[in-house]
C-alpha cells in the first residue's frame, strides 16, 4: 500500500515537472517572437533616422544652391563657417561637416544682395590633414558671381593643448553681368552689345590657423591674385577682384556647468577701403541653445539664435539691423544656418563643437 501510495506521489511529481517545463518553454517560445516582432521596428527606426540625415543634407546643399556681387561674402554667423575666409580651418574640427547658409541682405531694396554658401570639410590621414570644398552664389542687381574652391591643410602640434594649421586653396569665379536688365543712356552704347559679359577667374589663397579646445586664431588672404575683369572696348576696364586679408579670432569662457560665454572678431582688409570689422558676444545654455549679439562697426547691430539639435545637426538664424544711411531703404538682412556633423568611430563621444 505505502508502495503504491509513493509511486503515485512520484508519478504526481513527474507530471508537475512535465508541466512547469512546457510551461517555461511556452513563455521562452513567446518572447522570442516578440524580440522577433521588435527587431524590425527598431531597424525600420534606424533606417528613418538615416534617411533623415540624408534629406537635411540634401536640404543644406539645396539652400546653397537655390540661386546665384560683392567680392568676398560678410556673414553675421562668421563664426559657424570659418572656413569660408580660411582654408587652413579645414579638418581641424575632427570631423566630417557639411554647413549651408543663405543670407538675404537689405531687404525691400532692389536689387540688394543675395548669398548662398555651402561649406564641405574632413580630417585625413590620422586627423594630420584636412580637406574641403568651398562653394559660393551670389547676386547682387544685374551681377552674378559663382565661386567653387578646393581646399587644403596640415596640421601639427605646438604643444599638448595647441596646434596649428596652415593651409591653401585653389578655384575659379565666374562672374557674370546680364546686361539686358540694365537701361543704358544711348541705344548705340557699344558697351552693351553683348547681352551677358562672363568673366573667369581663377585664384589661389592661403592661411594660418592656431587652435585649441579653448581659443582660435587665424590670419589668411582666400585670393592672392589680383585680377583684372575683361575688357569690353579697348582701352576699358569693368573691374578688378581686389585681395582681402582677414584676422579672425575667439575665445570660450566656461562661466558655471550649464553657461558658456564664446567672444569672437573678425577683420576684414581691402585695399583703398576702411576695415570692417564685425564683433559678436555669444553666450551657450548646456550646449544646446546659443543666444548672440554682433555689432558691425558703423554698418549693422545684429542678434543671433542656434540650436543643437543633436550631436550631429545644428541650426541658426540671425537679423541684422542698419544703423548706417541703409536704414531708409531697408528693414534689415536674414541668415539662415543649417550644419550638419558626422563623428568618426573612433571620436564618438567628442567634446561638442564650438569653433
Amino acid at each position: 500500500m505505502i508502495l503504491v501510495i509513493l509511486k503515485h506521489k512520484n508519478m504526481n511529481n513527474l507530471d508537475s515537472n512535465i508541466r512547469q517545463e512546457k510551461l517555461q518553454n511556452s513563455i521562452l517560445n513567446k518572447v522570442d517572437e516578440v524580440s522577433v516582432q521588435r527587431m524590425p521596428l527598431k531597424n525600420i527606426r534606424e533606417k528613418n533616422f538615416f534617411l533623415l540625415e540624408i534629406l537635411l543634407v540634401v536640404l543644406m546643399t539645396l539652400l546653397a544652391l537655390g540661386v546665384f556681387a560683392q567680392q568676398d561674402v560678410s556673414l553675421t554667423q562668421y563664426s559657424s563657417g570659418l572656413q569660408l575666409t580660411n582654408p587652413a580651418y579645414v579638418g581641424t574640427s575632427g570631423r566630417l561637416n557639411v554647413t549651408g547658409i543663405m543670407r538675404n541682405q537689405w531687404l525691400g531694396f532692389e536689387g540688394a544682395p543675395k548669398s548662398q554658401v555651402l561649406l564641405v570639410n574632413s580630417p585625413l590621414l590620422r586627423y594630420h590633414l584636412g580637406v574641403g570644398l568651398t562653394m559660393i552664389m551670389d547676386e547682387i542687381g544685374p551681377t552674378s558671381s559663382t565661386l567653387l574652391y578646393a581646399n587644403v591643410a596640415y596640421n601639427f602640434n605646438l604643444n599638448d593643448n595647441v596646434k596649428i594649421s596652415m593651409g591653401l586653396n585653389g578655384g575659379c569665379t565666374i562672374n557674370k553681368l546680364d546686361n539686358s536688365i540694365l537701361s543704358p543712356l544711348s541705344l548705340n552704347d557699344p558697351t552693351y552689345y553683348e547681352p551677358n559679359q562672363i568673366d573667369y577667374l581663377p585664384n589661389f589663397g592661403a592661411g594660418i590657423y592656431i587652435y585649441s579646445p579653448r581659443f582660435y586664431f587665424g590670419f589668411s588672404t582666400p585670393k592672392l591674385l589680383k585680377n583684372s575683369f575683361k575688357e569690353e572696348l579697348p582701352g576699358t576696364l569693368t573691374g578688378t577682384e581686389e585681395q582681402h586679408f582677414f584676422l579672425i579670432a575667439g575665445y570660450l569662457i566656461k562661466m558655471s556647468e550649464s553657461w558658456k560665454a564664446k567672444p569672437s572678431i573678425s577683420v576684414k582688409m581691402v585695399k583703398s577701403a576702411p576695415f570692417s570689422i564685425d564683433i559678436t558676444a555669444n553666450a551657450i545654455y548646456r550646449d544646446k541653445f546659443w543666444f548672440g549679439t554682433t555689432y558691425r562697426y558703423g554698418d549693422a547691430i545684429g542678434l543671433i539664435f542656434q540650436y543643437q539639435i543633436s550631436n550631429k545637426f545644428r541650426i541658426g538664424y540671425s537679423y541684422d539691423f542698419p544703423i548706417s544711411e541703409m536704414l531708409k531703404n531697408t528693414s534689415g538682412s536674414h541668415e539662415i544656418l543649417i550644419s550638419y556633423d558626422l563623428l568618426f568611430k573612433d571620436r564618438k563621444n567628442a567634446s561638442p563643437r564650438y569653433f
